[in-house]
């Protein structure tokens, strides 16, 4: 088995998600604040697609502070559309420890066939959001 590494400026801290195509090819993925393509480069309209993360600038660096914070499922109905789930947390002292807690849950919707096949999300689907009841 052959392994493949690319450096990146995007790191992942605790939240990451990615999907395949039916043959295994990737086609995009998440560490919560960002979506790379397969070419691992920005996908279409996905700057500050999660735009109510409220923690520090140091997850910005690496990634969304959430575990199990982003999760990509097909659209029904269709080969080439994705919802990506995501929520956004704001970091606290809770229990005498800094906490990430969420508080919004969004979605976008991604098609592949944006963007020359490399794919985007769909600027009036790019972020609905509901506020999380603890």
């Amino acid at each position: 088995m052959d392994t493949v590494s690319v450096f990146r400026k995007s790191s992942f801290y605790i939240t990451d998600a990615s999907i395949c195509d039916t043959s295994g090819n990737l086609l995009f993925y998440t560490n919560g604040l960002i979506i790379e393509n397969k070419n691992f480069d920005t996908l279409l309209n996905s700057n500050d697609f999660n735009l109510r993360q409220k923690s520090p600038r140091f997850f910005y660096d690496f990634g969304a502070p959430t575990c199990q914070g982003a999760v990509i499922i097909p659209y029904p109905d269709s080969d080439s559309k994705y919802y990506i789930i995501y929520v956004s947390a704001e970091y606290l002292v809770a229990n005498n420890t800094f906490e990430a807690q969420p508080l919004y849950l969004s979605y976008s919707v991604i098609d592949m066939e944006l963007d020359a096949g490399n794919g985007g999300i769909i600027e009036d689907l790019k972020i609905f959001t509901w506020l999380m009841i603890h």
